[in-house]
């Protein structure tokens, strides 16, 4: 009994461990492989809203025009000047991942996106990270794809860890969210 019961369980774990048990879709694609739903913040799926496009990257956000959203949100951003919400950045190009990313060429061959968890202080003009999520072509999050991240970037440096085309897209959520909450 004892060794049925070891053994049943070692084939459990065995299972587990091989498949992807944990992992849950991040991006539903349209028919060209561009994303049509990304889940946001709270799990939810919400349309796909590009926020920048250049010949290495595309930047989408989740639908922050939702009223749901806006109601959530509108107070923090009126009274505080903040906003949380996830970017998803598509690696068009290999060499555009392997110098974001400064990973492997083996690596970046299986990925597709990143997600970046962020915190934005419009008044005091920074973005802090907290999370990252590496997304492989099947779209999918993955424990062992996470990363946990704890840094704040102005925006307002040009020598900042933010790039260029990031601070674009975030100029545009924030601009995007601004006339939300002013339509409300």
């Amino acid at each position: 009994m004892k060794k049925a019961l070891f053994t049943t369980s070692l084939l459990l774990i065995l299972i587990l461990n091989s498949t992807n048990v944990f992992a849950v879709q991040l991006i539903k694609a349209g028919p060209h492989g561009e994303p049509v739903l990304v889940m946001d913040a709270a799990g939810n799926f919400s349309i796909a809203i590009k926020v920048y496009s250049d010949s290495e990257r595309d930047i989408y956000i989740p639908n922050l025009t939702a009223s749901g959203w806006i109601q959530w949100n509108k107070e923090a951003f009126i009274n505080l000047g903040v906003y949380q919400t996830v970017v998803y950045e598509h690696f068009k190009k290999e060499s555009f991942c392997l110098r974001e990313l400064r990973q492997s060429a083996e690596l970046c061959a299986l990925l597709h996106y990143k997600r970046q968890s962020i915190f934005v202080d419009t008044r005091n003009n920074t973005i802090k990270f907290t999370e990252m999520v590496l997304i492989e072509k099947d779209m999918m999050w993955k424990p062992g794809n996470v990363v946990s991240v704890n840094k704040t970037c102005s925006l307002a440096d040009n020598r900042t860890c933010v790039s260029k085309p990031y601070q674009m897209a975030i100029d545009r959520i924030t601009t995007l969210i601004k006339n939300e909450v002013k339509k409300q």
